[in-house]
């Protein structure tokens, strides 16, 4: 066992040393503006923001419960990519204790799963997975959080309201309990 311990470690020195002995064949160069202007790329990440008075702020001349929405704007952090997940959380506890007492939550879900779509549907409406629902994934293109923001340009009085995450296209499946049938 331990000439495997020593030979795997002799391996991993000689592989890491020769990482550091091969000459760099390539190096930064310097560009100009204008150099720099003329090249195009494509970030993983991307933040936008969306001011209270932008023709596409949707919350733009809304009330909300009869008081005008007021100032508004809009922060979104994005991935630009397509991320496949399949998540199964046995207990979702948000909110809990304090003014809900000891054993008590704002939001608890029980067996809350995200997983790909179903191969097909029977008769009666509901899912069949050929190799069962773990098998597949839910494909998120371009995941994002968002968050509302009242009065964004003033640092003294600026208030989150609300965030939400979300994707561009989401093709998946959302489940609570333990059946995927019409009564889990």
């Amino acid at each position: 066992m331990k000439a495997i311990k020593y030979l795997s470690m002799a391996m991993l020195s000689i592989m890491g040393s020769s990482v550091f002995a091969l000459p760099a064949t390539s190096e930064m160069t310097a560009l100009s503006d204008n150099e720099l202007a003329a090249e195009s790329g494509q970030a993983l990440f991307n933040m936008s923001f969306i001011a209270p008075n932008d023709a596409s702020n949707l919350m733009k001349g809304k009330t909300i419960g009869g008081a005008a929405a007021g100032n508004i704007g809009f922060y979104k952090l994005g991935l630009e990519a397509e991320l496949e997940l399949n998540a199964n959380i046995r207990n979702l506890q948000l909110g809990c204790g304090g003014i809900n007492g000891a054993d008590a939550c704002d939001i608890d879900i029980k067996n809350l799963a995200l997983s790909g779509l179903p191969d097909s549907y029977d008769s009666s409406g509901n899912p069949v997975f050929n190799n069962g629902r773990p098998s597949t994934s839910a494909k998120l293109t371009n995941p994002f959080m968002e968050f509302a923001i009242k009065d964004p340009e003033k640092a003294s009085t600026r208030e989150v309201l609300g965030f939400r995450a979300s994707a561009e296209k989401i093709s998946a499946l959302l489940t609570a309990g333990l059946s995927n049938n019409a009564t889990p």
